[in-house]
């Protein structure tokens, strides 16, 4: 009995560390995302920026929040944070 109990512990070790491998892979994926997301957001919105620098009077930047517009400046559209966390870099994922 004690030797049936030390193979069913043996074999759920092995399960445990696969799954520990699989949530690091996973973690690796979504980070290696995030980071390639966030380049390409931060370079998106320098261009709309100096865009709408460039055309100050033709080009307005406008903030939706619920059912409320707010134009804001070029500045404010560069200091918004924009941050993906793992749950939305997930829900792409399953959504694609």
């Amino acid at each position: 009995m004690e030797r049936a109990a030390n193979s069913r512990a043996a074999a759920v070790a092995t399960e445990r560390g696969l799954l520990e491998q699989v949530n690091k892979q996973e973690y690796d994926i979504i980070e290696a995302i995030r980071s390639v997301l966030s380049a390409n957001v931060e370079h998106y919105r320098d261009v709309l920026a100096q865009i709408a620098l460039a055309k100050r009077g033709e080009v307005s930047i406008v903030r939706i929040d619920g059912s409320q517009e707010k134009s804001i400046t070029p500045y404010e559209y560069n200091s918004l944070e924009i941050d993906f966390d793992a749950d939305f870099i997930r829900q792409m994922a399953v959504n694609t």
